[in-house]
């Protein structure tokens, strides 16, 4: 839910600023009903204000202390909000031993793994692994199952589609399982797996098939953060079982 993109007159979270507790009660009494696997927190909005800060921290906990045990949660942040210094990625930061997963959106512009692949840079602003591996390595201090890759089928490439996403941000299912095979390849099989924007996108299944054969991890050691370098393929012969991390539908 958002949105703080150019053009964009969506201010529906300010309604739930200073209401943290009946958000989390709300929340709760959906997910007990429903029988639901958890939460995610979708937050695509501005973070500058204190108020915010302290919404995205409070449902956070609130949720984790209220849902049924074993309930998950997650965040989706856009990448550019998910950027190692942002108050959104110290906020993550503090709750990382709260959250399952974190499902940052790489198709918002300030990456290009569609185009650029994942360890190269090209016409984003930063490469994807670097934003990536701040994450593992400084949010979940090495546990790259905690980092669920996100994808854009399609409606991301302007700034004015729904999902909010900038130019040149949609990853066919060929683009998509070649950044998957490059992240195998540098983290090894225990990466948390894929995502993707939106399910009505992927006709027939095509798309996630695609993706979930890429997802067959063929396993082997997994190179030192320090010594990342630009990934070779994952051969495309891999007999391995999936990787247990969920590729995932975001709607």
């Amino acid at each position: 839910m958002g949105g703080s993109w150019a053009g964009d007159v969506n201010d529906c979270w300010d309604y739930c600023y200073g209401k943290e507790n009946h958000v989390v009660s709300q929340l709760d009494s959906i997910v007990r009903a429903q029988n639901f696997d958890g939460v995610d927190i979708d937050y695509e909005y501005f973070y500058e204000s204190a108020e915010a800060q302290n919404f995205l921290s409070s449902i956070t906990t609130g949720l984790k202390n209220t849902l049924p045990v074993g309930s998950i949660i997650t965040h989706a942040p856009m990448e550019p909000d998910s950027k190692i210094g942002t108050a959104y990625y110290n906020i993550l930061k503090a709750n990382a031993a709260i959250l399952d997963f974190l499902m940052p959106q790489y198709y918002n512009g300030l990456t290009r793994p569609a185009l650029d692949g994942f360890a190269s840079l090209g016409l984003g602003s930063e490469r994807a692994i670097d934003h990536y591996d701040n994450l593992v390595t400084d949010m979940f201090s090495g546990d790259q199952s905690k980092v669920v890759f996100g994808f854009c089928i399609d409606d991301c490439n302007s700034s004015s589609g729904s999902g909010g996403g900038s130019s040149n941000s949609n990853a066919d299912k060929d683009q998509a399982s070649n950044v998957v095979n490059e992240i195998e390849d540098t983290y090894g099989c225990n990466h948390g797996g894929a995502f993707f924007w939106v399910a009505d996108d992927d006709q027939n299944g095509e798309w996630s098939s695609a993706v979930s054969n890429a997802l067959e991890c063929d396993p082997q050691p997994t190179k030192s953060p320090s010594n990342i370098g630009i990934p070779k393929c994952v051969t495309d012969d891999s007999t391995i079982a999936p990787t247990s991390a969920p590729s995932k539908g975001k709607g």
